[in-house]
């Protein structure tokens, strides 16, 4: 199984080998187009079930990538959709339109995932992190990864830093003898915390301001060695009456254990950028110095 890399689309420089990348799902099986540029020197990648290659510009066309993980996990394509999946988790697809040159691990119907790999003006390759105003969908699911296993240590420590000293969740004697649980709970605001740090690449990377906790519920425990995942759905988004350069979107966030069981809500708002925004302070990594050789 061979992914091939073709000639560059109008929006690269011409004649520049690139990477044709696609992306879908189950609702939209014809997916997202992206590119992104890669040095005429060539490039060769191989894993256990596949390669990554370059070839001659003329080869325009003739080869196509489709990346189409869920929320940037590994698996196959949802819906049974065609391709092949390689170790890195590409699948190979076809069709091809002109986009912004973007690379990296789509959701289910988000444009793009955080970490995704973006072409700038010098063509030199950088990673995407949060996401503009335009590219929040209502309804789009973000799926964050990964999970983070709960420890002890990470519990005990969380408390004694924001002074909790209770003993439900410091004490194992206490919690074993005197309560329903019969063990140590993790501390509420933990769970939450991690879950909005889980959300931050996928939501609110890019924020301008995080204006409202509108709902926060804990639904059930969370014991030490639990496994805890999360997922935010986009409820809404309003243009600010304000400034023409951004605008508010409401989110929610749920946590769940490794079974499944849902052990938080919450509800926020954020302010986020538009593209122009972003661009007028220097693009994806604004105020990133370029290193002095000596």
């Amino acid at each position: 199984m061979t992914l091939e890399l073709g000639a560059a689309q109008p929006d690269l420089a011409a004649g520049q080998p690139h990477l044709l990348l696609r992306r879908g799902h189950p609702d939209h099986p014809g997916g997202d187009h992206r590119g992104v540029g890669v040095g005429a020197g060539g490039v060769h990648a191989e894993g256990a079930e596949g390669e990554l290659r370059v070839v001659a510009p003329h080869a325009a066309g003739q080869q196509e990538g489709q990346h189409d993980r869920d929320g940037g996990q590994p698996g196959p394509p949802p819906g049974g959709g065609q391709g092949h999946d390689l170790r890195f988790g590409l699948h190979i697809g076809h069709g091809l339109e002109g986009h912004r040159p973007i690379v990296g691990s789509p959701t289910p119907r988000g444009p793009h995932l955080p970490g995704d790999v973006q072409v700038n003006d010098d063509r030199s390759p950088s990673v995407q992190f949060g996401r503009y105003y335009e590219e929040f969908e209502v309804g789009a699911v973000y799926k964050h990864w990964p999970g983070k296993t709960v420890t002890e240590y990470d519990d005990h420590l969380f408390c004694l830093i924001t002074m909790n000293h209770h003993p439900l969740h410091l004490d194992a004697h206490y919690a074993g003898e005197t309560t329903d649980f019969g063990k140590n709970v993790v501390v509420g605001n933990y769970v939450y915390s991690l879950l909005l740090g889980m959300s931050v690449a996928d939501v609110s990377g890019k924020a301008i301001a995080n204006l409202e906790v509108e709902s926060l519920k804990h639904v059930a425990p969370t014991f030490h060695g639990d496994t805890i995942y999360g997922e935010t759905t986009v409820l809404d988004k309003t243009e600010s009456r304000s400034k023409d350069d951004r605008g508010v979107v409401h989110v929610e966030t749920i946590g769940y254990k490794q079974d499944g069981t849902v052990v938080c809500i919450f509800r926020r708002k954020v302010m986020v950028p538009k593209r122009s925004y972003g661009d007028a302070r220097g693009g994806e990594q604004p105020g990133r110095p370029e290193p002095v050789r000596r």
